[in-house]
C-alpha cells in the first residue's frame, strides 16, 4: 500500500504523506479528468490493471483502488 499511495502522491502532485487509504480521491482539488486519465495510465503501466467504467465507479477511496488493483 505504501508504494502505492507514494505512486499517487506523484500523481496528484500532493506533500509526501498527504494521502491516506480512508480519502476519497474524487474530494482531492487535483482531481479533474486529466488527472483521471493519469490516474488510469499509471494504473495500467504500473500494475497491468484496467479497471471498467461501471466498477471504476463503485471505487470511492485510496484503499478501495489498492483493493481493486491487487485482487
Amino acid at each position: 500500500m505504501n508504494e502505492f499511495i507514494l505512486k499517487l502522491e506523484d500523481l496528484f502532485e500532493m506533500q509526501s504523506g498527504s494521502v491516506l487509504p480512508s480519502d476519497l480521491f474524487r474530494d482531492y482539488e487535483s482531481w479533474d479528468s486529466l488527472a483521471l486519465l493519469s490516474l488510469m495510465a499509471m494504473l495500467e503501466d504500473e500494475y497491468g490493471k484496467t479497471i471498467p467504467r461501471e466498477v471504476f465507479e463503485k471505487l470511492n477511496t485510496i484503499e478501495d483502488l489498492h483493493n481493486y488493483i491487487i485482487s
